[in-house]
């Protein structure tokens, strides 16, 4: 039996997001968003490899699992090239294991060896644990804001925090600089002014706060309250206006309460015009009130609705009416007085 051969030792190679960023050997692994990882094994002797196995460590090679294996049934200078993919965040190590044209295979990784490569892989955006904006006093075109904030994840930069704001919460802009994970500061922005923050880690992954909105102004709220209540301000007119119409008396019933007093009734001239002279020389006659047509006549007032219009015009008829009834018992007094008069003659 040909003794074995001694075959280089493969490369591996992570291929990231922006190219190569580990190979065999690195000091730190590098961190990745992505959960696809594709892993190219690449030799001098690639051209006589026929298969090979990846090999993956989630506990820093403490222990090994079988990913894949990639055969290659004809001699090719291309290297091979895996396809991993990450279920969860954490840190995956690989070795590879190859196999070639002689027969010889290598031997594969045991309980504790080091990986040939490994990546991070963080997925997982920032945590916002607090973001809080307590508006201070300004003028009419700034608002101080008081800002605190803090955000939490294992692969932050030095400044992994971005204040934005917005006049209308479609376009943001950063306000300038980039802040710690954690802090405090005050704001000079609008009065109407949108706020946010935006936390980012070292592979890109993004957490966004909801957008801050400034409370109403104070001095709004009479104006709205004004406007609720201009509708309700008819309303009792209108019910007052109805309400005196209802205890009013029809002018019917009026008159005929008037014409059952005794004067009336018992006087034969009391529906006769006494003589001028004497009706004028009389000291207890009333002054002749404005008569109801007259009063009838006049224009209602314009300012009140019509059902108040109405009910001011029964009104006025009524007292026209009852006027006129006490100047008749005036007059019918004074011709019988007038009478007696002449009979002592």
């Amino acid at each position: 039996m040909p003794p074995a051969r001694c075959h280089p030792k493969p490369l591996l190679t992570l291929i990231l997001a922006l190219g190569v960023l580990s190979a065999t050997g690195a000091a730190e692994p590098p961190v990745t968003a992505r959960t696809r990882i594709p892993v190219r094994l690449s030799t001098t002797a690639i051209g006589q490899v026929t298969a090979a196995t990846l090999w993956v460590s989630e506990d820093g090679g403490a222990s090994w699992r079988k990913a894949t294996t990639i055969t290659r049934p004809e001699p090719s200078r291309e290297p091979v090239v895996f396809d991993f993919q990450a279920q969860q965040d954490g840190t995956y190590g690989f070795i590879t294991v190859a196999s070639y044209a002689d027969g010889t295979t290598e031997a594969g990784p045991q309980p504790g060896d080091e990986p040939a490569a490994s990546v991070v892989v963080d997925a997982t955006p920032p945590t916002i644990l607090a973001f809080a904006l307590e508006p201070q006093p300004g003028d009419d075109d700034h608002r101080p804001l008081a800002v605190t904030w803090k955000v939490r994840d294992q692969h932050l930069p030095a400044r992994p925090v971005v204040l934005q704001v917005s006049s209308g919460g479609t376009t943001w802009t950063d306000l300038e600089p980039a802040r710690p994970a954690s802090g405090s500061d005050t704001l000079v922005v609008a009065p109407t002014a949108r706020v946010r923050l935006v936390a980012r880690d070292r592979v890109g992954n993004r957490a966004r706060s909801e957008a801050w909105t400034p409370p109403a102004p104070p001095d709004s709220q009479p104006e709205i309250a004004a406007v609720d209540a201009e509708p309700s301000t008819e309303a009792p007119a209108t019910i007052a206006a109805e309400q005196v119409v209802e205890p009013a008396t029809p002018p019917t019933e009026a008159a005929a309460d008037d014409s059952a007093t005794p004067q009336a009734t018992n006087t034969p001239a009391a529906t006769e015009d006494p003589p001028p002279a004497t009706a004028t020389a009389q000291p207890d006659a009333s002054p002749p009130p404005p008569s109801a047509t007259a009063q009838t006549a006049d224009t209602p007032e314009p300012w009140l609705p019509p059902p108040a219009q109405r009910a001011a015009e029964a009104n006025r008829v009524l007292l026209g009416e009852a006027a006129a009834q006490l100047l008749r018992q005036a007059r019918s007094a004074a011709a019988a007085g007038e009478h007696d008069r002449a009979l002592h003659l």
